[in-house]
Order: structure tokens, then C-alpha cells, then sequence
């Protein structure tokens, strides 16, 4: 029994060492902060010189196609392989340190054996070897990593800034150009058509996830290219897609797919996820229409929502005179007493009689159904009031423009004599140099005063110019 318990104590104390020496290690981060994609050239194989531009405009099509995909989603499969690629991204380097690090370790000791250097070198040969152990040896699934990342479409040097066609391994030129997704294919003259094959290589699988194969004519080629578009999607976003159009009547409508605003009009939403989806449509004077969509996946659905026009109650108008004219956002409308529909939007009446200042008035859904109003006598002509505050407001204005050089020169004066004052060494000359700044001293307070009171002066006959040009808005 003494003996077992030594060997448990031993192993437990083995435990703890290699638990002290983990904590010690740092977790590898994945710190690629986008998903990226690169289409290649395609390669052309028997093709004829005159059908060469294929091999470009076909990926660069299939490419604006894809552009508008905004972030891919890992699937629990992709997260693992995802995970091992961190730690393979931070062991290669470790391992092609350690033939050099071991070198040194060597030479170090031969040459100086027993020094600081021999014993510095072993401990970083050491460091990287401990490091290597504990990544090989890592669970991957404590890694963090995020559930979805934003798409990049890399560029490159060839025409439509494409990837030239890897003259390599796919696997190979993916890793070197550092793209999580490579799309290329092979463009083949066969008698009179045109044999386009597509593929989709993913490092992380180490595999192609989409090929496509399709033969056309070399000017039907690009419409047969749509159901490789949709599988690309799907590739691309890293799941299942959808894809929703509503068409509403009136043509104004707004559109909101599941609570959120799609604008007005028709609304097409691509790369939805599949299933029950909320529409609501609205419009101004019509009934709101709320419908619960189901869509399948990778399913492209057309709606058409009509909403039914709602009756909206009389609005009665009277004036005092009678006789004004009414105006609905511009749009003139009979003489009261009148009678029209009430707006379904908030809108802007206007009254206006001969002799009678313009009335203004704000009228909506909630507005009482009777509204009688009494028109103000123009007593004056309005012209020649907006006339006299205008002269009156720039009248006032040149008066303060006239004020202001006053305490700037006077500013400017006191303290030149103030200067002057100790300069000068004459008792007298000092005497007259400190009456002088003194009397500009004062006259810049006074000029300042003067021109603050012509600045309100100017303000007051602004805001009365500015009643009197609003005056026909009541």
C-alpha cells in the first residue's frame, strides 16, 4: 500500500508539472479577419484564337455576379478544419527553425562549453521544442473563432484583374496567394460549341467543393452559367440561400421583411435564409397587409401584395369671409365653405382672399372634421412693409459694419501709446504718451459699447424683416 501511494504521488506530481508548464503556453489565435475568394484565368484548351477572350470574360462574369455577398458563415465542419489550420499555420515555422536552432545550440556548446550562450541557446532550443509539443498535443476546439466572417474578393494581375491560371496544384497556389477559396476551370472548343468546366478549390478541405460542367454555343455560353452562379452562393456563403421578391400595389409601398425596412417599391432581398419569412407592406390611405412566407432553399419566390385602399372621412372648411380660396400642398381646391377628403398624411392647407392675409394650416389624419377659421385684414400694403423692413434691416446693418474699425483703431492706438509710454524717458513725453492711451483707451470701450448696441439694433430689424417676408403665412 506504501508503495502504491508513493507511485499516485509521483504521478500526480508529474500532473502538476505538465499542468504549470501548459498554463505557461498561449492559446494560437485566428487572426484572419475576412474569408477571402479569388477567381483565377480559366485555361483555355483547343480553343480558337478568336474565342480566347472566354477564358476571361466568363470568370469576370461569374465573378460581378458574386460580388454583392457580404459575409461567409463556418459550418462545424469548416471550424474544425479551420482550428487545425491555425495551429499548422504557427507549427510551420517552428519546425523549420529547429535544424537552425539546434545548429547553434551545437556550435555554441563546442565553442564555448559551459558558457551563458551554450546555456541560453539550449533553453531557446528547449522553448521551441516544449512549444511544438504542446501545439501537437492542443484540443483545437479551445481555439476561439468567429461564426461568420466578411467576404474579400482578392484581385489580381491579369486581365479584369483576375488570378492568372495556376500553372500548379491548386492546394499549392491557394496557400501561396493566401485565398481561402479558388475558383477556376478550363474553357474547351468542342466541334461548334463551347465546354466550360468550373471548379471551386477550398485549402481547408484540401478539396474541390463545386465543380460545374456545361456546353453551349460560344454566344449561349453566358446564359448557362446561372446554375453555376447558384451553386457558387452557396459555396461562398457557407449555407443554404433563398431569395424573395415582393411587388407591391400601389408602387409606393414600403417593405419590410421580417421587421426590417427593404425601402419602397419593388423589393427584391437575394441570399435569405430559408423558411417562414414576416412581409409587411404599407401604404398612405390603404390597409397595412402583413403575410408569413415560406421559402425553400436555394428557391427564388415572386409575390404580388395589393392593398386595399382605405375610405377616409370628409373634411369640412369654412372661413369668415367665405369665399377664400383653399390650396392642398399647392394644389388649389374650390372657395368655402368646401368639403374634401381628408389627407391620409399630414398636409399643409393654405386660405387666401383678396384684402386678406394668407392662412396656413397643418391638417392629417386626426384632424377635427370641422374647421372654420377667420382671415386677417391686410391693413397695409405687404409689399411696401416687406419693402421698409428690408431698408430698415440694412440700414441697421450699415450703421454696425461703420461701428466696427472704430475700437479696432482705438484698440490699436492705446496700445501703441501704451508702448510708447514705456519707452520713453522725458516725464512730460510719458505724461502725454499716458493720456493719449488712456483717451483711446476709453473710446475703444466706448466704441465697443456702441457697436454691440448697433449689433442688436441689427438683429431686432432682421427678425422684423424676416416676420414681414413670412407675413403670407399668416
Amino acid at each position: 500500500m506504501r508503495a502504491s501511494g508513493i507511485i499516485v504521488s509521483a504521478l500526480l506530481f508529474l500532473v502538476s508539472v505538465r499542468c504549470l508548464q501548459a498554463a505557461d503556453q498561449v492559446l494560437p489565435k485566428d487572426t484572419r479577419a475576412a474569408w477571402s475568394v479569388a477567381f483565377s484565368a480559366f485555361t483555355a484548351d483547343s480553343l480558337p484564337p478568336e474565342q480566347r477572350y472566354l477564358t476571361f470574360s466568363v470568370p469576370l462574369l461569374i465573378r460581378d455576379q458574386l460580388s454583392g455577398l457580404a459575409s461567409h458563415s463556418f459550418s462545424e465542419e469548416e471550424r474544425v478544419l479551420y482550428r487545425s489550420l491555425v495551429v499548422k499555420k504557427e507549427l510551420s515555422p517552428l519546425y523549420q527553425s529547429l535544424q537552425q536552432l539546434r545548429r547553434t545550440r551545437d556550435e555554441t556548446a563546442l565553442a564555448k562549453p559551459g558558457s551563458q550562450a551554450a546555456a541560453d541557446a539550449e533553453k531557446a532550443l528547449q522553448a521551441v521544442l516544449d512549444r511544438i509539443q504542446w501545439l501537437e498535443a492542443l484540443d483545437s476546439s479551445r481555439i476561439e473563432m468567429a461564426d461568420e466572417k466578411p467576404i474579400v474578393f482578392k484581385e489580381g494581375t491579369a486581365t479584369g484583374k483576375l488570378f492568372d491560371s495556376p500553372q500548379y496544384s491548386p492546394y499549392q497556389f491557394a496557400i501561396q496567394n493566401d485565398v481561402d477559396l479558388l475558383v477556376g476551370g478550363t474553357v474547351r472548343s468542342v466541334e461548334s460549341y463551347v465546354l466550360v468546366d468550373l471548379w471551386a478549390f477550398e485549402p481547408a478541405r484540401e478539396a474541390v467543393v463545386f465543380s460545374f460542367r456545361d456546353a453551349a454555343s460560344p454566344e449561349g455560353i453566358y446564359a448557362s452559367l446561372d446554375e453555376a452562379v447558384k451553386g457558387l452562393i452557396g459555396v461562398i456563403l457557407g449555407k443554404e440561400w433563398s431569395s424573395l421578391s415582393v411587388v407591391p400595389d400601389p408602387p409606393e409601398s414600403v417593405i419590410s421583411i421580417d421587421g426590417k425596412s427593404m425601402g419602397a417599391g419593388r423589393v427584391q432581398s437575394a441570399y435569405l435564409a430559408p423558411g417562414e419569412r414576416i412581409v409587411r407592406v404599407t401604404a398612405p390611405g390603404y390597409a397595412e397587409e402583413t403575410r408569413t412566407v415560406a421559402i425553400e432553399p436555394y428557391g427564388e419566390q415572386l409575390i404580388t401584395v395589393s392593398l386595399v385602399k382605405q375610405e377616409r372621412p370628409m373634411l369640412s372648411i369654412d372661413s369668415t369671409p367665405l369665399g377664400a380660396d383653399v390650396y392642398l400642398d399647392s394644389v388649389w381646391k374650390g372657395k368655402t365653405p368646401l368639403s374634401l377628403e381628408t389627407p391620409a398624411v399630414r398636409s399643409r392647407i393654405q386660405l387666401g382672399l383678396d384684402g386678406f392675409y394668407d392662412l396656413p394650416i397643418s391638417i392629417g389624419p386626426g384632424s377635427s372634421r370641422e374647421i372654420s377659421l377667420v382671415l386677417t385684414p391686410d391693413i397695409g400694403s405687404r409689399i411696401k412693409i416687406q419693402e421698409k423692413a428690408r431698408d430698415d434691416f440694412y440700414f441697421a446693418f450699415g450703421f454696425f459694419a461703420l461701428s466696427l474699425p472704430i475700437p479696432l483703431f482705438c484698440s490699436s492706438f492705446a496700445n501703441d501709446y501704451s508702448a510708447e509710454y514705456f519707452r520713453l524717458t522725458d516725464p512730460g513725453a510719458k505724461a502725454d504718451a499716458a493720456l493719449a492711451s488712456n483717451i483711446f483707451y476709453y473710446s475703444y470701450l466706448g466704441g465697443t459699447a456702441l457697436s454691440a448696441s448697433l449689433l442688436g439694433w441689427m438683429i431686432v430689424n432682421l427678425v422684423r424683416y424676416i416676420i414681414a417676408s413670412d407675413r403670407s403665412t399668416g
